[in-house]
């Protein structure tokens, strides 16, 4: 992947930092790229996923369950990729806007590689990495 594409996602992503419904938890905006283009991108949701999908736990009354930003985002451009392949950028923000580590979780991984991504690249304190 360019290192443009990460630079022009990462600006997206500070852009909306502050409009994001999670900046006081942990804010992720996931993209889907193919033929380096952003495809489509989404942000983890305040609405309840299926039951691999997201976070749920119901020991905290406080806390809302929320659809992960890569599955948000794969639903989103699903219809507009072209062929089998495609990679994910997950970017983590703290309310400063800095990096941090967003490796995508096992299931998420596992479920996108199926349907045809070929590399993840997530945000970290020290740069982007990917698997």
């Amino acid at each position: 992947m360019k290192k443009s594409i990460l630079r022009i996602v990462s600006k997206i992503a500070v852009d909306n930092l502050s409009k994001h419904p999670e900046l006081l938890n942990f804010p992720h905006f996931s993209f889907v790229i193919q033929k380096n283009k952003v495809v489509e991108w989404a942000i983890n949701g305040r609405h309840e996923p299926s039951l691999h999908l997201g976070y749920h736990r119901k020991d905290d009354v406080t806390f809302r369950p929320k659809f992960h930003s890569e599955i948000w985002a794969w639903k989103k451009a699903k219809g507009l990729l072209f062929g089998d392949t495609f990679e994910i950028v997950n970017i983590r923000l703290n309310r400063k806007g800095q990096h941090k580590f967003s490796r995508p979780c096992g299931p998420c991984f596992e479920l996108l590689s199926a349907l045809g991504c070929s590399k993840f690249y997530y945000s970290s304190e020290v740069g982007f990495l990917h698997s």
